[in-house]
């Protein structure tokens, strides 16, 4: 039996999150491994750790989902994949289980950490979508027809801005610029331009 989780981040809209795009995903799962254990887990995006969601709702709608991971999510799934239980991973929720578990364990050093598993994509196709994107505002991040491939540089954030969702105490953390730029280096032989 292996484990599989997927980012709530892909659903930001709270309502998506309890619908049937992460419903059909779990399902699909299932179906091709029932013995697999399905996981719905926080990315880290822009600073921000994790996805305000309310896990007891998330996990009664999603019948096929295991459990829920707030929080950085590669320590607490590196434990549950491990065979530790839920009730001692830090940020796992399961159904019944009182939401307040805390928060996965923020990683220290980020340079362990793999570059993101692009090679899995089919990369020219993705840069083929995000042209048109482009070209029909849809991704406003980005103003001209480069093919662009998001990098993280760092996690946390120095300042405390009281309007901020990221203020639990999370310190900034970097990779070494020597990772960052084999991280480059790997984008721009995918193809990146920017």
């Amino acid at each position: 039996a292996g484990l599989v989780a997927f980012p709530l981040d892909m659903y930001r809209h709270p309502h998506r999150a309890w619908g049937r795009d992460v419903r059909r995903l779990s399902a699909a799962l299932r179906a091709a491994s029932p013995e697999t254990q399905i996981w719905a887990a926080d990315c880290h995006v822009g600073g921000v750790d994790y996805v305000p969601v309310d896990a007891q709702a998330l996990l009664a709608q999603q019948p096929d989902l295991l459990g829920y991971v707030r929080g950085e999510s590669e320590q607490a799934l590196a434990q549950l994949w491990a065979g530790a239980p839920p009730t001692e991973v830090a940020g796992a929720i399961t159904r019944g289980r009182a939401a307040d578990t805390g928060y996965g364990e923020q990683l220290t050093d980020l340079d362990p950490l793999p570059a993101p598993a692009w090679h899995l994509v089919d990369v020219p196709r993705f840069f083929q979508v995000q042209r048109h994107l482009i070209r029909h505002d849809f991704l406003h991040e980005v103003h001209a027809e480069h093919s662009v491939l998001p990098a993280q540089t760092s996690r946390g954030c120095p300042y405390r801005c009281s309007f901020c969702a990221s203020l639990r105490g999370q310190a900034h953390r970097a990779w070494s610029p020597e990772v960052l730029a084999q991280h480059l280096r790997f984008y721009r032989e995918l193809g990146a331009s920017t």
